[in-house]
């Protein structure tokens, strides 16, 4: 016994939403295989067709006067809009972007539509708002990531890591380009109507269904890869594999620590139930990017120092990205309340190319040596003695020049 084939038919549209000369082509020449749209047939994407008879079909896209869409009250022609194109023999079929989707088998109907001013006068309602929505897509996918990083663009990009932050950055740029094409298409479209060119409704669709099924499968595929780059990475990052505690931790690290603040000083590491701990990671932009923290005493004959320090060492690819990786660094913390400049020695006197010293929070140090940036943040608990800046100043210097 012979099976009888699916009623339904799912079909990917070879096209974008606001390609009218390809949509309608493309319905048009399915319905002639027998695949005709079925009522509100698109969604998610796929174009869902009822299967029958082949036949000529003609469908026509008319621009929809308000946003169409699932949360819209707009989702179809009004009643007497319906009407009107009933009597012409014409029936509404589904929405697809901006735009209403009617269909005939009558081949005497005559045209909803014949003057093509009146068309271009639709479509440019739909390019203003094409328009209205393209500084929403910018500040969204731009400038508001942008200020959730505080301008912080080189250390998440290290923090990332280059792939992760490069392909997410052309996605950006590929989800803003999908809004530009189609502003400039349907402006293209518009000066012919203007220019009274009638739609081609008999366009050959197969010529750009290639580029487009490419171009669609290209960035999902790129979505695919970021999706799984950020989420193992998110995941590395909660079971902090990358991480240490410095009581397991014994390999030199370089920069001075706690232990380096005293001459002949004896260090003890503090149990504090946090901190105490260093994280190595490398990117492409830093090949060592260092996270420390950590908690002591260290006291000699003369002197106890008390407290603990946070540290970011960054060895990158070169002197230029040290220079305005460091400049980003101080930026990002001028905006904390607590923010005050300090004196500091001078960057010749320290050996080091530059030197920035602030208060945010905690006295910090941000130095460049090279292709070396190193960011110290010192915090003193002693009861009796607070070692002075222009003390402990030098000692992390000093450790990057060797």
């Amino acid at each position: 016994m012979k099976k009888s084939r699916r009623s339904t038919v799912y079909r990917l549209p070879p096209c974008p939403a606001y390609d009218i000369e390809d949509t309608e082509s493309w319905l048009s020449d399915l319905a002639e295989e027998g695949l005709f749209l079925e009522k509100d047939g698109f969604l998610f994407g796929f174009a869902s067709f009822r299967r029958g008879e082949g036949k000529q079909r003609r469908y026509r896209l008319e621009a929809a006067p308000q946003p169409t869409g699932l949360f819209s009250d707009q989702d179809r022609p009004d009643e007497e809009a319906e009407e009107l194109s009933r009597l012409a023999g014409w029936e509404y079929i589904a929405n697809r972007g901006d735009f209403y989707i009617f269909a005939t088998d009558d081949p005497q109907a005559a045209e909803l539509n014949t003057d093509p001013q009146v068309q271009a006068l639709a479509l440019e309602k739909v390019r203003r708002r094409q328009r209205q929505i393209l500084f929403p897509t910018f500040f969204w996918l731009v400038i508001y990531p942008l200020f959730s990083i505080k301008g912080s663009v080189l250390r998440s990009a290290i923090y990332l890591g280059a792939p992760i932050f490069l392909l997410g950055h052309l996605l950006i740029l590929w989800s803003i380009f999908s809004p530009l094409r189609e502003f400039f298409h349907l402006r293209k479209l518009g000066r012919r109507l203007q220019e009274g060119l009638p739609v081609d409704h008999h366009k050959d669709w197969k010529k750009s269904a290639r580029r487009h099924f490419t171009a669609k499968g290209v960035f999902l595929t790129l979505l695919a890869v970021w999706i799984v780059l950020v989420m193992t990475a998110w995941q590395r990052d909660t079971d902090k594999v990358d991480t240490v505690s410095l009581v397991n931790f014994k390999e030199p690290v370089p920069f001075a620590t706690m232990a380096d603040l005293l001459p002949q000083g004896q260090f003890t590491l503090d149990d504090m139930g946090f901190s105490n701990e260093v994280t190595l990671r490398s990117s492409w932009l830093a090949p060592s990017f260092i996270e420390f923290g950590q908690v002591g005493t260290v006291k000699n004959d003369k002197k106890t120092v008390q407290g603990g320090i946070n540290v970011e060492y960054f060895h990158t690819v070169s002197p230029l990205l040290a220079r305005l990786l460091a400049k980003e660094l101080q930026r990002y913390d001028r905006r904390l309340s607590h923010y005050e400049a300090l004196s500091t020695p001078s960057a010749a006197e320290l050996g080091v190319d530059s030197i920035t010293g602030y208060t945010a929070i905690f006295p910090t140090l941000v130095m460049v040596k090279g292709e070396t940036v190193l960011k110290v943040s010192f915090y003193q608990t002693s009861p009796s003695y607070t070692m002075p800046l222009e003390e402990w100043a030098p000692i992390f210097a000093q450790s990057l020049n060797k």
